[in-house]
């Protein structure tokens, strides 16, 4: 049996953990190309063990993502294709390729975007 206990909402360092972890997280890079995110819920924070943790405690935050793009195939397309259009803006941000690389990686989340 789980014993899970989360944070209440108005606890003291609730504040401090959301811009701690949701800060840190929407200003990943990896995350943001990854995920796109629309909207991003509040974090719930807990403590409880799935399988038997032998020092200390597990602490987990879960919160839910709505992507800018639905479909995961679609996000992972654009993941690589980022990717790619990164290291080009980086390498030769003047090149013709970049700008058809950049203008398809755009064109595609107007297509494919939710919104």
């Amino acid at each position: 049996m789980k014993h899970n206990q989360e944070l209440e909402a108005g606890a003291p360092d609730l504040e401090r953990l959301n811009r701690l972890v949701m800060g840190n997280l929407v200003r990943h890079p990896v995350y943001r190309a990854g995920a796109l995110p629309l909207h991003v819920a509040s974090p719930l924070y807990a403590r409880y063990h799935v399988s038997p943790v032998t020092r200390g405690e597990r602490l987990v935050a879960v919160t839910w993502v709505q992507s800018l793009v639905r479909d995961a195939a679609r996000r992972e397309l654009l993941h690589g294709l980022n990717a790619a259009r990164e290291k080009l803006l980086q390498s030769a941000p003047e090149a013709e390729e970049t700008a058809h690389v950049n203008a398809a990686y755009l064109n595609l989340i107007r297509m494919w975007s939710d919104i």
